[in-house]
């Protein structure tokens, strides 16, 4: 038991190191290739710290239980939006987002999360939507980057508050570099804290809702949290709603495309993707509006984060 506490110690340290290193050099690379913070977590963050939902749902898929995937997805985008965004919320006293939010990006979130309701209407994704969640996911990247360089560029012109920042290949093997060490440090939080969970008798509830979960969700946590005490909220906004539309679009039509997922329970499925619809929305409004979350707004999300717990365990 000591040696799995001391690994998940020091694990736990990498882990919150990572998440330093990860935002320092997003920061840099985001004025280096001329995009906004927000779309730098958005498309390089969020696919980074989807990793285990890629290859959780790419294994289910070849293993013929797809479903898998699906229960995976859904409870990884409700803990990002409730626990993650409500934690970084509180812990960095609300969360700041410098760049404006344009009603474009609010309604096309908003869209992106709602089609894969429509689809699902039947019961299941089949191949073809699949691809279509696939090929929406890639358009919405593309339009992102383009518009964001040209917003970007448009600062730039106005501008020469911002001082030039050099050494790409520096940022981004500590980006790559960071990235690792997340992932493996991770690993490790969710290993150790499963022998301590053996060995304190913990319920099985407890273990694979509050610790199983916590663990998925550790990367976008850390990296929430640091960048909002590091005062870089765009970052950890992009991250989480990057991470739910990477989910949602991406993972879920590569495992449709690969096997196509029946759903187990309409109803349930259906209901959890209405629930993350409305709390994007909710998220994105609330930026576009007042340019930040309140840790008012934060405590709202880890009530309903906790809501959601009690809801499991009757």
């Amino acid at each position: 038991m000591f040696t799995s506490f001391l690994i998940f110690i020091v694990a736990f340290a990498a882990l919150v190191r990572s998440g330093s290193i990860l935002v320092r050099s997003l920061s840099a690379l985001s004025r280096i290739l001329g995009i906004s913070e927000y779309a730098t977590a958005f498309i390089l963050m969020a696919g980074a710290t989807s990793l285990p939902e890629l290859f959780i749902g790419i294994s289910s898929a070849f293993s013929g239980f797809p479903e898998l995937s699906l229960g995976n997805v859904l409870g990884a985008n409700f803990l990002n939006i409730t626990l993650v965004l409500g934690a970084v919320a509180i812990i960095g006293n609300g969360l700041t987002v410098r760049e404006p939010v344009r009603s474009e990006d609010v309604r096309m979130i908003f869209v992106l999360t709602v089609i894969p309701f429509l689809l699902a209407l039947d019961g299941a994704f089949g191949r073809v939507d699949g691809i279509i969640m696939i090929v929406l996911f890639i358009g919405y990247l593309l339009e992102l980057f383009e518009e964001s360089r040209e917003r970007e560029s448009l600062m730039m012109a106005h501008a020469s508050l911002r001082s030039p920042v050099s050494g790409f290949g520096g940022h981004a093997a500590a980006f790559i570099g960071g990235i690792v060490l997340m992932l493996v440090s991770a690993y490790f939080v969710v290993y150790s804290g499963t022998r301590l969970a053996g060995a304190l008798e913990l319920s099985s509830f407890l273990f694979g809702v509050v610790l199983l979960s916590l663990g998925s969700t550790l990367p976008e946590l850390v990296f929430g949290v640091r960048s909002a005490l590091l005062k870089e909220g765009a970052l950890g906004l992009g991250n989480v709603i990057g991470s739910v539309v990477f989910n949602t679009l991406f993972i879920l039509g590569v495992v449709a495309v690969i096997h196509p997922i029946v759903f187990p329970d309409r109803a349930a499925v259906l209901q959890g993707f209405v629930s993350v619809s409305l709390l994007i929305l909710f998220v994105q409004a609330l930026t576009y509006l007042k340019g930040s979350i309140s840790r008012r707004v934060g405590v709202f999300l880890l009530i309903l984060y906790v809501v959601f717990l009690i809801y499991q365990l009757v």
